[in-house]
């Protein structure tokens, strides 16, 4: 019985190592420039934010293509964030329909984009992270049946990958 309990304990320390040193498929990296301001905004819901311009980089680290639903114009709709403090900022879009997107292997898509803070305070105590809803190939078959899957998923917190944490600075 020792035996048997012995080699299932290496068994299962080889398996949790393998586990902690995998690499993720898809790597996403926020890297914030600087802080911007927005003058031209008449929204009051907008006058006690801080904006920051930021590059988002989604990088296919494994060696076949990546498949993902996501607007043309709207594509923060994909995005949610690890806190109520920031999100992305969005702007009127004019021409907006679901579309397949693929980003080959050891390939990465950037989006340049603009991170609405609402609470400075809360984003220093905690890590701030933004997660990609991951709409799959099959996910759809048309762009009419977009907006259903990602509130499914957002709601249920299913198919999210998580960017590397970041910090917003002052």
């Amino acid at each position: 019985m020792k035996k048997l309990l012995f080699i299932v304990s290496i068994i299962m320390l080889f398996f949790q190592h393998c586990s902690l040193h995998r690499e993720e498929s898809i790597v996403i990296k926020v890297k914030l420039i600087e802080k911007i301001t927005y003058s031209e905004l008449d929204y009051t819901e907008y006058q006690n934010y801080s904006f920051y311009s930021c590059k988002i980089e989604l990088f296919n680290n494994s060696d076949t293509s990546f498949y993902f639903w996501t607007m043309t114009c709207s594509w923060y709709g994909n995005w949610i964030s690890s806190s109520e403090s920031f999100r992305l900022f969005n702007e009127d879009c004019p021409k907006n329909f679901a579309k397949l997107y693929k980003i080959n292997p050891k390939e990465k898509l950037v989006y340049n984009s603009v991170i609405c803070v609402k609470d400075y305070s809360d984003c220093l105590k905690s890590e701030n992270k933004l997660g990609f809803v991951h709409i799959k190939k099959d996910d759809i078959y048309s762009y009419s049946g977009f907006d259903k899957v990602l509130f499914m998923k957002i709601n249920e917190n299913k198919d999210i990958i998580w960017s590397e944490p970041f910090t917003i600075p002052q």
